[in-house]
């Protein structure tokens, strides 16, 4: 399940209109998030790229994407602990973020 709408309804007092603005909004605003966190990966700027990683991770929480959360906050944390990107962390970050960007409701 890309999206569980049920525990994301419960959020939003059963908002579907809301719901659907937000995940619209965030699917528009994150077209190129894999391009933007390969080139923060590639100026070496790792502190950014946790930063957003974690911006995406927020918002995914918010909206019950639970697996891109997932992933995001794998990505994160690695990122933080180990001041360096894990390819299959990051693979699975892109595939899932992938999935919810082809979210058809």
């Amino acid at each position: 399940m890309v999206i569980d709408r049920d525990q994301a309804l419960e959020r939003l007092a059963g908002n579907e209109a809301l719901l659907d603005m937000l995940i619209k909004k965030f699917i528009t605003d994150n077209q190129s998030a894999a391009d933007k966190l390969n080139e923060l990966i590639a100026d070496n700027d790792l502190e950014e790229a946790g930063r957003f990683v974690h911006s995406i991770k927020g918002a995914a929480g918010n909206l019950s994407m639970n697996q891109l959360f997932l992933s995001a906050k794998n990505l994160e944390n690695s990122i933080k602990q180990q001041n360096q990107i894990d390819a299959q962390l990051k693979a699975d970050f892109e595939q899932d973020l992938q999935a919810v960007l082809n979210y058809q409701n």
